[in-house]
């Protein structure tokens, strides 16, 4: 009985949770004025009105491309269908899904600890004033994070119970996640080295693979089909990766009248940094991977490096549009206080031998290591998996204050002895 009573008063106050995530979110939506609006958001909204109007995924008028992923033009114009063209509607269909978000992270985090570490990270991510932001805006963050946090949790039940379906669930939602944003498209490989680290065999690692690959195909292959009837060529993903793809293997991507133009541009680009015009955090993969540029400037290439490091974890999301410098200095010191927080409890779950976190775990070096191999950092990037943090941190949060209620007691009863 007092079990039952305990579940009930638990779904009370995630309830009642969400029904504030959601109050925050609908809020921000309705004041926030229309002129929030960032350069990228016109792509999507360009794309999403050219599959209403002409059914045709492309930048121009019935002319195919594949040059981003499809995921979120596709949610614009489900919303604008639905609920019509406005700027409120998606506001608030987004709203809606930042608060399922909340509850999938919830669910995440009872199922790797318990149910007092999942509370809390329910409530810090319902209060989290960068996600009830992001939610307004027209950009893939919000989606993103969403189907990021459908996928965790298929992948972490599908690694406490892998059973078929559990696994071709993963599959399918790996791929949904992929086709709105392509930053974890080699994260597979990490996944299958998470097996291994959680004690599965060789037989039993493959047939997992063999199954988590079935599920991206369901999705992936009738994409890459369209891209080849429509575009005649063979696209995997996106232009993008496509144009990755041909670097890695060393094969030109580029057509060949415009390689001396990028050639000077990246020279140019490459001046400018050196000569302080550029500042260091405004770098992109060309200059990472310069090899001239490593060779005769390799402090200032290190400190780039730092740099862009810096950029992407230790500049929180927001830290510009503060007013003064007490507030900004208050921010930094609890963002940099939750990092923190967050690799202890990290630290605490490899020790203890939590093996449903390791793929949460790992997700933290892929990304780092991605965005500054190739891309220019902005603190906005690591946002989609901020939620996973707020799970480490809470559990490192009750270990540091179980430690010192320890130490206390052990005081007093010194004390008394």
């Amino acid at each position: 009985m007092a079990l039952l009573q305990g579940e009930r008063a638990l779904k009370y106050v995630v309830a009642s949770l969400l029904l504030l995530a959601l109050v925050l979110r609908v809020a921000v939506a309705m004041v926030l004025p229309p002129r929030y609006f960032f350069p990228d958001a016109s792509e999507y909204v360009s794309l999403a009105d050219n599959l209403i109007q002409t059914h045709t995924y492309g930048h121009g008028p019935g002319v195919p491309d594949a040059l981003i992923p499809p995921g979120y033009p596709l949610f614009l114009a489900s919303a604008c269908l639905l609920f019509g063209r406005s700027i409120l509607a998606v506001r608030l269909s987004q709203a809606v899904l930042d608060t399922f978000t909340c509850l999938l992270v919830f669910f995440i985090a009872k199922k790797i600890y318990d149910r007092k570490v999942a509370i809390v990270s329910l409530l810090a991510l319902v209060l989290y004033p960068v996600t009830i932001a992001w939610s307004a805006f027209h950009l893939t963050e919000t989606l993103y994070t969403f189907l990021a946090a459908v996928f965790f949790l298929c992948l972490v039940k599908s690694l406490d119970s892998p059973t078929p379906l559990n696994i071709f669930l993963s599959g399918i939602t790996f791929t949904l996640m992929l086709l709105t944003r392509e930053l974890l498209v080699i994260f597979p490989f990490l996944i299958l080295l998470g097996l291994f680290w959680a004690g599965f065999k060789f037989k039993r690692a493959a047939k997992y693979t063999l199954i988590f690959s079935l599920g991206c195909a369901v999705l992936l292959v009738p994409w890459m089909a369209r891209n080849y009837l429509s575009l005649h060529r063979l696209v995997f993903l996106t232009e993008r990766t496509e144009s990755l793809r041909h670097q890695s293997l060393g094969s030109d991507h580029t057509p060949s009248s415009s390689q001396a133009s990028l050639q000077r541009q990246e020279q140019q680009r490459v001046e400018d940094l050196i000569s302080g015009v550029r500042p260091l955090n405004d770098t992109s993969q060309k200059d990472v991977w310069n090899i001239d540029f490593i060779a005769k400037h390799p402090l200032l290439y290190l400190k780039m490096t730092y740099v862009r490091f810096q950029t992407l974890w230790f500049h929180p999301n927001g830290l510009n549009r503060l007013p003064n410098w007490p507030l900004k200095a208050a921010y930094v010191l609890g963002h940099l206080i939750f990092l923190g927080l967050g690799s202890f409890g990290m630290f605490l779950a490899i020790r203890e031998g939590r093996k449903l976190t390791y793929p949460l775990m790992l997700v933290f070096p892929y990304v780092t290591v991605v965005i500054l191999a190739l891309r220019r950092p902005q603190p906005r990037y690591p946002l989609p998996f901020v939620p996973y943090l707020f799970i480490f941190a809470v559990s490192g949060l009750f270990s540091v204050l179980s430690y010192l209620g320890q130490r206390q007691l052990q005081v007093v009863w010194g004390g008394r002895g």
